[in-house]
């Protein structure tokens, strides 16, 4: 692709104000994104989220297939525990933060390489699904998206001689060290230095690439030098393609039901991404020899598309989606590539304006759902022992607890105590209200007969 001025590109497609006020000043619009994510933070886990937040507050500092990330949910919960921080809370953060920053990280490759009105950017990301895990999904996949955006930025400003291939295989590695699951887009790393012609750059690749079989090798062997590694993810899990070989497989290859899932999927994460490549395609062609980067963005692209048809999702479609959701990350920035020259006419920008503002429109009813203002008070809860009863071991709906809770949301919660001094077990439920202190007196009860 062509490199062009800001002011050349004015001639193409018309710009806003806001769009050059954005361009001017990535990071207030990284702040004000954040700002907006944790203001409509989810307020319910989604897939696994509700096992990340106990694995968070039990201080499990690595699982599998999620080294740092869960490295970084417990480091966040650390730092903010005593200010009564709870594990979700902690989660919501860290992926806000990350969500705000896979935006500058788009809008630092739109000022780099494509240089159109930011608006077209943000309101394509904002149109996917990553607009939902940026608003405090308590999932891992948000700092996964961070990770693979600023990937998939460095490759190709390794093709435009702004990085050199050590430094885009170490970013590589640190998505690895993020999220396992950018392993399937490592034949888009490999053959970059064949798209540049560079050949001899293999060696700086294979290099930066140490720190990724490090990774590897703590999530194969449960740990290194002492640092014990949490097993959650599956290694395998492919969709079988003729036999159900697990009881927990729903499909095989080639039934309806994996069609439908795949349809769904594609449409959870994005529906407009590949319509519009298509068009801008047909329209221009695809140029590949004259922009290296958009082979490489198409072959990362395929890949993860590629993981996307033959991953079984074990919670079914509708809680693994977001799993299933990043092939739309290299496919949102080739479809940038094409922009300059694709909205050149008002035709073209009223094709793409009217079907991403309704899809904004639809992700963000969820997200407000999500979001749960109505349910949003933080109360205390304190549980008082009298003389004789020993809060060994506090569960509040299955998560580990202090005796006394900062911060927790409005709820009614199963609280279960161990004694385990006398041998003894409390059950109850306790009703917590926004802005006050729900306080329970633990009085000794009988010991069992069979109780030394």
């Amino acid at each position: 692709m062509t490199m062009q001025n800001h002011s050349s590109t004015h001639k193409l497609s018309p710009w806003t104000c806001a769009g050059s006020f954005i361009f001017r000043h990535p990071i207030i619009t990284t702040l004000f994104c954040f700002c907006f994510f944790w203001l409509y933070r989810a307020h319910y886990p989604s897939g696994d989220g509700d096992q990340i937040v106990r694995f968070t507050e039990t201080n499990i500092w690595m699982v599998q297939s999620e080294l740092l990330s869960q490295a970084i949910f417990v480091l966040t919960y650390k730092i903010l525990a005593p200010w009564g921080w709870d594990g979700f809370s902690a989660v919501n953060l860290v992926s806000c933060v990350m969500g705000a920053l896979s935006v500058w990280v788009l809008l630092r490759f739109n000022q780099r390489y494509i240089q159109i009105d930011p608006l077209w950017v943000l309101g394509l990301f904002f149109s996917s699904c990553f607009f939902i895990l940026c608003c405090g999904h308590t999932e891992y996949y948000t700092s996964f998206l961070f990770s693979l955006l600023l990937y998939l930025h460095v490759g190709v400003g390794y093709l435009k001689d702004r990085h050199s291939a050590l430094q885009t295989a170490l970013v590589f590695s640190f998505a690895g060290w993020i999220h396992m699951g950018v392993l399937f887009a490592l034949p888009s790393l490999l053959l970059l230095p064949f798209i540049k012609g560079k050949k001899e750059d293999h060696r700086l690749l294979l290099l930066g690439l140490i720190p990724l079989v490090i990774a590897y090798y703590f999530k194969s062997n449960f740990g290194l030098f002492g640092l014990r590694v949490q097993g959650q993810s599956a290694a395998m899990n492919f969709v079988p393609i003729f036999t159900k070989t697990l009881e927990k497989h729903f499909y095989t290859m080639f039934e309806w039901g994996h069609g439908l899932d795949i349809i769904w999927a594609w449409t959870k994460r994005s529906w407009l991404f590949w319509p519009l490549v298509g068009a801008a395609v047909y329209t221009h062609g695809f140029q590949g020899k004259a922009n290296p980067e958009r082979r490489f963005l198409l072959i990362a692209a395929l890949c993860l598309l590629f993981f996307a048809l033959v991953w079984h999702p074990d919670l079914r479609v509708t809680q693994d989606w977001d799993l299933l959701s990043f092939e739309a990350a290299p496919t949102l920035l080739l479809l940038l590539t094409f922009f300059p020259a694709f909205l050149a006419t008002p035709f073209r920008r009223w094709l793409t304006a009217i079907p991403t503002t309704a899809s904004i429109a639809i992700v963000f009813a969820g997200i407000s759902t999500q979001a749960d203002f109505g349910e949003r008070g933080y109360g205390r809860l304190t549980l008082l022992p009298a003389d004789g009863v020993h809060l060994d071991h506090i569960t509040v709906d299955g998560h580990q607890k202090p005796p006394r809770i900062k911060g927790i949301k409005q709820d009614t919660y199963s609280v279960k105590i161990i004694d385990r001094t006398q041998k003894l077990s409390y059950n109850f439920y306790a009703a917590v209200c926004p802005g006050t202190e729900t306080i329970v007196k633990i009085h000794p009860k009988t010991p069992p007969p069979n109780a030394p």
